[in-house]
């Protein structure tokens, strides 16, 4: 659901340094695809409030803004000019805070909650990834992150943003994958929009289902095999997500 994912955070860096020489604070993010993944016009923020705060760019500059498959890619949160290297416009709280990476056109977030942590210690996904969060004594910058036996849990009130659409939506309103098509039902609307799109967060099609009775089958055996998330959104502006493997 979340092809880049928000992987370490490190808010009270005094290890590693960019290339103005300082220990600032950071943000790891990583690459779940077998693709490469341009983040370049994604946003990233610290501010649940304005998931915009910041937008990936490296302007004129040399820095990197595409992640290898199962890659990492470093941004430095500390209001500097970008190099050689990505930096974002906000710094990190060290008392504990909120991140949220989002897609160029909002089809996906990804959110992850870091308490306080030590100067030598980061806070990161183990395995890469995945959706458990540690504080971590072992800091791997641009790395597969480590986990000891002195790692601490941090539990993730948040969920993606394409769950927090499936979570919100109307019970009246479901979508699901049967054999090249979606079928879609909802007893408070006529049309519903069918946004679709691939695991790297890119739009590849968009559908309009009209419903009679409550229901509808739209026909997707135009796309090619592989994994797909389709994204229902009724008159009333209530979501539903589906994700599913054509085949």
């Amino acid at each position: 659901i979340t092809p880049v994912r928000i992987n370490e955070v490190s808010a009270a860096n005094d290890i590693f340094v960019n290339e103005y020489w300082k220990r600032n604070d950071w943000v790891e993010l990583y690459n779940t695809t077998d693709q490469p993944i341009d983040v370049a016009g994604m946003y990233l923020t610290d501010n649940l409030e304005k998931p915009h705060k910041y937008v990936i760019d490296k302007g004129e500059t040399n820095a990197n803004t595409v992640i290898p498959p199962h890659g990492h890619l470093i941004i430095w949160c500390d209001k500097l000019a970008p190099v050689s290297q990505l930096h974002a416009s906000f710094k990190l709280d060290a008392d504990g805070g909120d991140m949220m990476l989002s897609a160029a056109d909002d089809s996906w977030s990804d959110v992850f909650t870091y308490p306080k942590h030590k100067k030598d210690e980061t806070v990161g996904r183990y395995p890469d990834g995945c959706n458990t969060v540690q504080v971590m004594n072992y800091p791997t910058i641009e790395k597969t992150n480590i986990t000891s036996s002195y790692a601490v849990n941090v539990p993730q009130p948040y969920t993606t943003g394409i769950e927090k659409t499936t979570l919100l939506a109307d019970n009246d309103l479901t979508a699901r994958y049967v054999i090249d098509r979606l079928i879609v039902r909802s007893k408070n609307s006529s049309d519903v929009q069918i946004e679709l799109y691939n695991l790297a967060g890119q739009s590849v099609g968009h559908l309009t289902g009209h419903l009679q009775g409550g229901y509808a089958e739209i026909a997707v055996d135009h796309l090619t095999d592989g994994c797909y998330i389709a994204r229902v959104t009724d008159e009333n502006g209530q979501c539903k997500s589906c994700k599913f493997v054509k085949k």
